[in-house]
């Protein structure tokens, strides 16, 4: 079993990659860019050459915006479909969800600069309280 050290490293290795292999990226003289792809299309095109503005636009439009859900379901799964509720399972009952904490006790000015190791502002100090 790999250590949690070597499950980290390779982690890492795999999100830190490029998105683009260096050896298939070449600047050419005229200051494009060529993108050399793994494999032929079927039209025999290998290699793409474009400004460098224009393969940032390219990538960039690969990035989804935030709050963007990946995985968009449709058909029976979808959020909206009438035989949904046959096929998802219900929600876990109630009884069995833990009741939510209760807030602390709010203190007053006064009562949390006794507690306070640092000296009370001047504002205060000039209402009279922490004196």
């Amino acid at each position: 079993m790999p250590s949690t050290t070597d499950a980290r490293a390779r982690l890492l290795r795999y999100v830190l990659r490029p998105p683009l292999s260096q050896e298939r990226l070449t600047v050419l003289p005229d200051h494009r860019v060529r993108l050399t792809l793994k494999r032929p299309w079927s039209d025999g095109t290998y290699a793409l050459d474009m400004d460098a503005l224009a393969l940032l636009a390219r990538l960039a439009s690969a990035v989804p915006p935030p709050k963007q859900h990946q995985t968009i379901y449709s058909g029976v799964l979808a959020a909206a479909a009438h035989w949904r509720p046959l096929i998802i399972p219900p929600a876990p009952p109630t009884h069995l969800q833990v009741p939510p904490q209760r807030h602390r006790r709010r203190h007053r000015a006064p009562q949390l600069h006794r507690r306070s190791p640092r000296p009370p502002s001047r504002r205060l100090l000039a209402a009279g309280v922490g004196t």
